[in-house]
């Protein structure tokens, strides 16, 4: 992890199912960096149950982490893009694995 801050890499944990803390997380960033290049939303969590046998509630904690986390993530950092010059060097990538 340091050597990733020495690299420039900021890196903090949030609970990504709360779309405020998603929103929060990036707001963070961009205090702490003054603006972002990108975005790597790579989110995951653990149920013992396939698709099939997920009841409700466990498929809604499932969604509100690797989709709501992920929109939230991406509403925050989106106004600071818009009327950049086209090709930008920002990126947003996400990686989840629901199942």
């Amino acid at each position: 992890a340091r050597a990733l801050e020495a690299a420039g890499i900021l890196m903090k944990q949030a609970d990504l199912s709360d779309r405020a803390a998603a929103a929060g997380l990036v707001r963070h960033a961009l205090e702490k960096a003054g603006s972002l290049d990108g975005l790597v939303y790579s989110a995951g969590n653990t149920r013992d149950h396939t698709l099939l046998k997920m009841s409700d509630l466990e498929w809604d904690e499932v969604m509100r982490l690797h989709l709501d986390g992920l929109v939230a993530c991406c509403r925050a950092v989106l106004p600071g893009t818009v009327g950049l010059a086209i090709p930008s060097r920002d990126s947003m990538v996400g990686i989840t694995s629901p199942c």
